[in-house]
């Protein structure tokens, strides 16, 4: 391959003597002419050499369109070229304003080639430098070698990852017959988009040390020049993790017309210090000499120094920035080439497989989602946008709120992981005489807030007749005016782990005949009227709930049994009274109403045919 920084110094070198007359008349003296320069770096990162060729192209007074031709080579084997055509002008304020763009070409230690345009402001004067450079990769990314798959029959012993795989959740797990893979083993080399730019300023060595002084009377240039730069740089590419950013501080000592005999020649001692938090500390420190390839016309003495500046090396970043990365795991789980099970999942609380996740963050259309998404889906409300009105599930659906976890379990092994869903919190919120989520056979809710202002006999959770294998848990049921949860006839829920607050119109369980029901780990607050209404022929659990703040007295109680003379059996009956503010009612029976069994209260315990529930 062809030595791109070679090239680049050739062509500055060739073209120097097409252009150095250009835009003059015959016989005329140009104000500026070529130099080259050559220097080397030492660096806590990448020692590299350095050789510059700059050409004017065209010039008159006060104008000057020049080309610059750069070549490095990198410890390590990389090298680069940069080729720039750049454009100054010289203002009787003072100041040089000027703009460049160019094409830069870059082979990395790994072998691979990348082309970038790149281009920038600038504006010199006497004492300052105000530079600001883009830089835009024409690569994104390329491989770096061969990927490679070390063959073994030894098993993966790596655990079961979840993670989403299109729409659906899987259990990812290794294969049985390789070790690695062609997508986890391959490397990449990424090329990075940027700007950098810098503010400098002249130190005043005449005035600090009486040794520098004016080469003549008259002459605003010093034998000795002192420049410091402060500025910055931010890169990134779309496959970063981070972006690389940070300070940058640099500094220059110059010798001018370091051979007597030679007008415009130049040693520089140059230091650079900057910090990112990818590449974490860079210093470097470097000698250039640079070597006139003419002699400048100096008869203009007003303006010599401002003059001299016109022939600057463009300032710009190093090298194009690169960064290496590997193949991304999820990358490994996707490729048909990968010893890789994909272990679909279902929701173990209700047996239901789960094909699919909705991301649903529109609550003026989450309705329509919810009901096209048919069974077998996880539906994740995700409350970024609002609050959520009426929510109703189709049969074999779960529904999660943002930021909270359901379980699930694969479909083949029985292994269990949670699935954090994203985005923020959701709330359903409804203030009309209506149930707020109303489900369906083998339905799942979890992770959700469910409220309303308590002025309509707004229901939270409605199990309609007959809905069955219904599981809820994790949730917030808050200031509902209606029921916490209505069961109708000859239905079963479980409700676990759930806090109900603030309820004191209607019951905060209201459940028909023949419901099958387990009531565990609830933390239940504020309940002023009955906790548990209890139709006949029933089954309850109902055990480790704490009852929190005022419970029902008079007109309500911690439980009620009624409809009809079919008993409510009771399989195991806890519960926690301590943590209330008043002395509730613990128990009424309505007409031929009983219950079999026995609830414990920690010293008090409810049994049918026995204070207070005869």
């Amino acid at each position: 391959m062809a030595s791109w920084a070679v090239s680049a110094v050739c062509l500055g070198l060739l073209a120097q003597p097409a252009f150095a007359d250009g835009g003059l008349g015959a016989g005329a003296q140009p104000n500026w002419e070529p130099w080259v320069e050559a220097g080397g770096t030492l660096s806590n990162r990448n020692d590299r050499a350095e050789a510059v060729g700059w050409a004017p192209v065209a010039q008159d007074d006060d104008q000057l369109l020049f080309v610059e031709a750069r070549g490095k080579l990198f410890e390590g084997g990389s090298e680069e070229g940069n080729f720039a055509l750049g454009y100054r002008e010289m203002r009787s304020d003072g100041w040089n304003l000027g703009v460049w763009g160019g094409y830069d070409i870059r082979t990395s230690e790994n072998g691979n080639t990348f082309h970038q345009i790149a281009g920038g402001v600038e504006a010199l004067s006497k004492d300052w430098d105000v530079r600001l450079n883009g830089y835009y990769p024409l690569e994104d990314q390329k491989s770096v070698g061969a990927s490679s798959a070390a063959s073994s029959t030894a098993t993966v012993t790596t655990g079961p990852t979840l993670g989403l795989v299109g729409s659906q959740l899987f259990f990812a797990r290794g294969g049985t017959t390789t070790t690695t893979t062609t997508t986890t083993t391959a490397g990449f080399d990424l090329a990075a988009w940027g700007v950098d730019g810098e503010v400098g300023r002249r130190a005043p060595l005449e005035e600090w040390f009486d040794w520098v002084q004016p080469v003549d009377e008259g002459v605003d240039l010093f034998d000795h020049e002192a420049r410091i730069f402060l500025g910055g740089f931010y890169f990134d590419n779309s496959l970063f993790p981070d972006a690389i950013w940070g300070p940058r501080l640099r500094a220059e000592w110059r010798l001018n017309d370091v051979f007597g005999g030679l007008p415009g020649s130049r040693l520089t001692f140059e230091m650079e210090a900057q910090h990112d938090d990818v590449r974490k500390e860079q210093f470097e420190i470097g000698v250039r000499l640079r070597i006139p390839l003419g002699s400048p016309n100096r008869t203009n003495r007003a303006r010599v120094s401002q003059s001299a500046r016109m022939m600057e090396a463009l300032e710009r970043d190093t090298d194009i920035v690169t960064r290496s990365r590997s193949g991304s795991t999820v990358t490994s789980v996707t490729s048909v080439d990968l010893p890789t099970t994909l272990e679909p999942v279902k929701d173990p609380n209700t047996n239901v497989d789960l094909d699919q996740v909705v991301f649903l963050d529109t609550p003026g259309t989450s309705q329509a989602q919810v009901t096209a998404a048919g069974g077998n889906s996880l539906i994740v409300l995700q409350g970024d946008n609002g609050t959520f009105g009426q929510t109703i599930l189709q049969a074999d659906q779960s529904i999660v709120g943002g930021t909270q976890g359901i379980l699930v379990e694969g479909r083949t092994t029985g292994v269990q992981d949670t699935y954090v869903a994203p985005g923020a919190a959701a709330t359903i919120n409804v203030t009309a005489e209506t149930d707020a989520v109303r489900v369906a056979n083998n339905s799942h809710v979890t992770g959700l807030t469910i409220s309303s202002d308590g002025s309509a006999a707004t229901d939270g959770i409605n199990i309609p007749n007959a809905v069955t294998n219904v599981y809820i848990d994790n949730n917030v049921l808050q200031n509902l005016g209606g029921r916490g949860v209505e069961a109708d006839a000859n239905s079963q829920f479980t409700f676990t782990n759930n806090t109900l607050s603030d309820h004191g119109v209607f019951s905060a369980f209201d459940m028909g005949t023949n419901v099958t029901a387990v009531i565990t780990n609830n933390t239940l607050r504020n309940i002023t009227r009955t906790t548990l209404d209890v139709r006949a022929n029933s089954t309850l659990t109902y055990t480790g709930n704490d009852h929190q703040g005022t419970a029902g007295t008079g007109g309500g109680s911690v439980f009620r049994f009624g409809g009809g003379a079919g008993a409510t059996t009771v399989l195991d009956g806890s519960g926690n009274l301590n943590n209330l503010t008043n002395a509730p009612t613990l128990c009424q029976t309505n007409g031929a109403a009983s219950f079999t069994g026995t609830i414990d209260f920690g010293g008090t315990a409810l049994t049918d045919n026995v204070l207070p529930c005869n």
